[in-house]
């Protein structure tokens, strides 16, 4: 039997990231468009949320067109899925290639706008299709 995928998950935990304010979202969203426009080109959700919410609740999802990749930003974390719902997809080299190669884009973007991180460790949760 082939083992399949449901998803692919990389997890960036961040320190000090900051979007308090609409402005700092509008402004991260423009970067985000500017360098990564090519990997999410669906339009972009900014969640209006009091700045003394959990830091883990996303502030802005982003999703691309066929929605096989999103990614949650919060204060604490970013979250990139690779979705893989609409179709069984075997775990080979190449899928697992393509998520990191995702992931590596926007770990090096993220990387020029932050400061600080609490790890530098990039987490890569593979769920199985039961």
């Amino acid at each position: 039997m082939e083992k399949t995928l449901e998803s692919l998950q990389t997890i960036i935990f961040t320190d000090g990231f900051r979007l308090n304010n609409e402005y700092e979202k509008s402004e991260l969203l423009l970067k985000i468009k500017e360098e990564l426009g090519d990997l999410f080109d669906e339009n972009p959700t900014i969640i209006p949320i009091p700045n003394d919410a959990p830091s883990e609740i996303p502030r802005i999802i982003l999703n691309n067109k066929n929605a096989s990749l999103s990614c949650n930003i919060s204060l604490s974390k970013i979250e990139l899925s690779s979705l893989f719902q609409k179709e069984k997809v075997a775990i080979t080299k190449e899928v697992v290639d393509k998520h990191i190669e995702h992931s590596v884009k926007i770990f090096e973007f993220l990387k020029n706008l932050l400061t600080r991180y609490k790890k530098e460790v990039i987490i890569i949760d593979v769920k199985r299709m039961q």
